[in-house]
């Protein structure tokens, strides 16, 4: 259990500096970094989806049309249509949160299929 408050821990964090943010500082690119904070927000949720699903038994990823914008390797500058919007973004990762925390208690015990 203290695994998921760390987790837990580090989400709010993040929720509490996300919230600060004006929309326009999303999209900002630093030069020499290849994304934004957008595009940071919306790996976070991704890459605990992508890691879950195949580790939990009937684990479904939320928002899977969000995986080709937000997992390793892509970046805003290869954006095609629409992207999430900030509140958007946040609220899939408060609400991931509660739902991974529902499905993971209890079963802390049990093996990864992989390592």
């Amino acid at each position: 259990m203290e695994t998921i408050q760390q987790w837990k821990l580090s989400r709010m964090s993040t929720m509490s500096n996300l919230k600060r943010l004006e929309e326009a500082q999303w999209d900002i690119q630093p030069r020499g970094f290849n994304n934004t904070i957008r595009w940071n927000a919306g790996h976070n949720f991704v890459i605990v989806e992508t890691f879950l699903e195949p580790e939990i038994d009937g684990y479904e990823i939320v928002h899977p049309e969000w995986v080709p914008l937000f997992e390793d390797g892509t970046r805003p500058a290869d954006w095609e249509g629409d992207v999430p919007t900030s509140d958007d973004i946040r609220s899939a990762l408060r609400e991931q949160v509660n739902r991974i925390s529902e499905q993971i208690e209890g079963n802390l015990d049990v093996k990864l299929n992989k390592p």
